[in-house]
């Protein structure tokens, strides 16, 4: 038997991280796997003492020790990572599975070790804890399913010698009724830039930074609008379900961009583009809007191989980009978009790697 780990949630959030979840469990129910679900009342352990913390791990513990009984010699399990219900103790529960011959396969959305590791809010014993829940788990799995190749490597590197494969882009799965209105979106007059995620200065600081001379039409959450020093050339639309936005995302580019500056690239959240797949690709790729993408991110030598769009060094060298291409390769771009589109909303992706493990 085929099983897949659901990890239930006590609320909902306008975010895509709950969608590329809930896309793969869907798309695992397609190809014939059974769900798990694992769910605990536990409050958030960040707030508590050391000693509760500690059994809040061997609660955990005996609840994934429950749940994956039922598995049988033959059998594999699929778990999406990061684990949101960890133990540090899941590792060696992960390890008995394997001798009993059950195959453990791992797709890999985030890795925290990589994202957070350069965050000074975080103390040394917090990194380490990262560290070591995230490899000693991935190490006792059978099969890693990694966004790509730098991700790959980042793993090889640290001596995880497991069997791997890669993803690409991450599938983005919509509706008849969202597909329907996309087909029927006209594409934008101007160079408008579209913009969607979490907006929080936080983590998107560059949006409060962004040239001038450029339209953007930004989409998302925590987005502070001050209508008052606000520049005319940026447009607030609001935030949308995950599964809705493609059907109202408008503009001739998608940007993918993280960090602090306009510049480059920096700090945590705008180096971990060197090792992830955002999903916000997979959103513009699904919408039939081409790419802008930081010419050091993981996913910026698929953008120019397909054709979907082109990388820039600084958000300065959009505008100068944008004067030098044609119609004509506008033209192909925008049509490779709407093959993606086809392949990212039937679960394309997923499909054909777990159909080769």
């Amino acid at each position: 038997m085929k099983y897949f780990i659901v990890e239930k949630l006590s609320k909902l959030e306008k975010t895509a991280w709950s969608k590329a979840r809930n896309d793969v469990e869907e798309i695992l129910i397609s190809e014939g796997y059974q769900p798990l679900e694992i769910f605990s009342n536990l409050d958030d352990r960040s707030n508590m003492s050391t000693i509760k913390k500690i059994r809040a791990h061997f609660h955990m513990k005996k609840i994934w020790e429950k749940k994956l009984s039922v598995l049988k010699s033959g059998d594999s399990i699929f778990f999406q990572f990061p684990v949101v219900h960890n133990s540090i103790f899941l590792h060696n529960i992960l390890k008995r599975l394997k001798l009993k011959g059950i195959k453990i396969v791992v797709l890999i959305h985030d890795m925290e070790s990589i994202r957070l590791i350069s965050e000074k809010s975080l103390s040394f014993l917090q990194k380490l804890r990262i560290k070591i829940e995230e490899f000693e788990f991935l190490k006792a799995s059978s099969y890693l399913i990694t966004p790509n190749k730098y991700m790959r490597k980042f793993l090889e590197d640290k001596n995880i010698t497991i069997q791997m494969g890669e993803l690409e882009i991450f599938d983005y799965l919509i509706s008849e009724e969202v597909e329907e209105k996309i087909l029927e979106k006209k594409v934008s007059s101007k160079n408008s830039i579209v913009i969607a995620g979490n907006l929080s200065k936080e983590k998107s600081a560059y949006v409060y930074l962004l040239p001038t001379n450029l339209n953007f039409e930004l989409y998302g959450v925590n987005y502070i609008e001050d209508k008052d020093s606000q520049s005319e050339n940026i447009n607030y639309n609001g935030s949308y379900m995950a599964d809705k936005l493609p059907a109202v995302l408008n503009g001739k580019f998608g940007l993918v961009w993280d960090g602090s500056s306009i510049e480059t690239c920096k700090g945590g959240y705008g180096k971990y583009l060197m090792y992830n797949n955002p999903h916000k690709v997979s959103l513009y790729l699904v919408s039939e809007i081409p790419i802008i993408i930081w010419e050091k991110a993981a996913l910026a030598s698929f953008i120019i191989e397909n054709k979907i769009g082109f990388t820039i060094n600084s958000l300065n060298d959009i505008n100068e980009k944008l004067k030098g291409l044609s119609d004509e390769e506008y033209k192909v771009m925008k049509q490779n978009t709407v093959i993606f589109s086809q392949r990212l909303s039937k679960g394309f992706y997923l499909k054909k790697i777990i159909r080769d493990i």
